[in-house]
């Protein structure tokens, strides 16, 4: 199940370690999305019991660039990482399967993010000159609800029975 705090503190833990560190925004960027997808892995199927996303990782590389490129840029209003974390979505959320010994329950379909992250109000508050802790709950804020908003559509598999018909914008969890 997605967990906003779990978001919250790995963003906070990312931005930690690069102000620690003087990290490059290559490092920051790679932190961010590795939070997005570790948070993302978390996903469930709640047609499919049991059931997380496997293929979390797909589209992480690909997010990760669009992050650095947004951070490069300077763009205030971190508008290119509002397209990336949709198409991660769209790339990464097709494959839901439970982990044995548990019924083998799956989902194989497409995901669509309803809601997309407007991170504009991340920056405004940022240079207004809020606290890291407000910048991460905000951010993970907009990220989860995003998130959340995430519909499935595709073939489910209960315990080795294909469901009839297909599932369409089941919410997930």
């Amino acid at each position: 199940m997605l967990q906003k705090n779990k978001l919250q503190t790995l963003l906070t833990d990312n931005y930690s370690s690069i102000q620690e560190r003087g990290g490059t925004k290559l490092e920051s960027a790679q932190g961010m999305a590795d939070a997005i997808v570790s948070y993302a892995e978390d996903a469930e199927l709640p047609v499919a019991p049991l059931s997380k996303v496997k293929t979390a990782r797909v589209g992480q590389v690909a997010l990760q660039s669009a992050i650095f490129a947004s951070f490069s840029s300077g763009d205030p209003t971190m508008s290119p990482i509002t397209p990336a974390i949709v198409a991660y979505v769209v790339s990464s959320f097709t494959f839901f399967s439970s982990t044995p010994p548990a019924l083998i329950n799956t989902g194989l379909g497409a995901c669509v993010m309803v809601v997309p992250p407007i991170l504009a109000p991340v920056t405004a508050l940022g240079m207004s000159g809020a606290s890291q802790a407000d910048v991460t709950k905000l951010t993970a804020n907009i990220i989860h609800a995003s998130f959340k908003s995430i519909l499935f559509s595709g073939a489910v598999v209960l315990n080795g029975v294909t469901v009839v018909p297909p599932v369409v914008s089941v919410p997930l969890l």
